[in-house]
């Protein structure tokens, strides 16, 4: 069951441009803003959305990244699809932490990618992993960008 105003953020979302996944992030944090406060996001007031994003900072513990998604998604409500003009939405900064991602070792790997059950499936994370893809790109692969005579694959994406 889609709301008038559920039917007009994905619209504006759409219009914007952004991507699907992006999209669904942002409907989900503007949903779980509205469930918090059990009240339609269009009537809340500024002060519970800084109330709601520090909660999510101090007592949700959400990590940077979540937060940012959080903060987007509700800043985007809010200057597109119901636009105010909140000083608390101006002036807020998500700093990104400063972590660096855990990197398996080549045995580790190639542990991994044999533990995988289904031939297709091994097939295609050895193929990402000795080609050095990104994951979409290896789902993007076609026949057509091998070139077996140069030992080459050219990635269209």
């Amino acid at each position: 069951m889609s709301t008038p105003l559920r039917q007009r953020i994905s619209e504006d979302l759409r219009l914007a441009g952004l991507g699907e996944r992006t999209q669904e992030a942002y409907l989900r944090a503007v949903r779980q803003l509205a469930e918090h406060f059990r009240t339609p996001p269009d009537r809340l007031v500024e002060s519970q959305v800084r109330d709601y994003l520090l909660y999510l900072k101090n007592e949700r513990k959400f990590a940077s990244a979540s937060l940012a998604i959080a903060y987007s998604g509700i800043k985007f409500f809010d200057s597109h699809t119901e636009p105010r003009d909140w000083p608390t939405l101006k002036r807020l900064r998500v700093r990104r932490d400063k972590t660096l991602p855990d990197v398996l070792s080549v045995a580790e790997t190639h542990q991994r990618i044999e533990s995988v059950k289904t031939l297709h499936n091994r097939t295609y994370f050895w193929t990402v992993y000795s080609l050095g893809l990104r994951l979409t790109e290896g789902l993007h692969l076609q026949v057509r960008d091998i070139d077996s005579a140069r030992m080459m694959v050219h990635s269209a994406s």
